[in-house]
Formats: structure tokens, C-alpha cells, sequence
């Protein structure tokens, strides 16, 4: 059995979606709450829930 030759391409990076600002500590651990609610509304099976919660994250609050 032969080795998979190396992949030469370098690893994939995220990119900052454009607009975003480097946040601290508390934001990111927000988000991470925000983003463990969308997947607990997907996985209980209430997409619409899913969807009202992922236009939140993304417009803010009271937007």
C-alpha cells in the first residue's frame, strides 16, 4: 500500500468577514452561547427558531 503524497497547498484559513472588529474574550464567548442556541434549535428540529436566532446574531441587538 502506497502513502498519500502531501497536500502542497497551505492550510485553510478563516477570513474575517469584511466589516468585522477584533473583539475581546467576552464577545467571543457570547457568540459561542449565540452559536450553541442555533444548533440546539436545529437539532430539536425548529428551523424557524434557527432562523430568527442566526438573523439575530448577525444584525445585533434591538435591531
Amino acid at each position: 500500500m502506497e502513502a498519500a503524497a502531501p497536500d502542497p497547498r497551505p492550510p485553510a484559513r478563516a477570513r474575517p468577514i469584511r466589516g468585522t472588529v477584533r473583539r475581546g474574550r467576552t464577545d467571543l464567548v457570547a457568540d459561542a452561547a449565540e452559536h450553541m442556541a442555533m444548533l440546539e434549535a436545529l437539532t430539536a428540529g425548529e428551523p424557524d427558531a434557527a432562523r430568527a436566532l442566526v438573523r439575530g446574531h448577525f444584525t445585533g441587538p434591538g435591531a
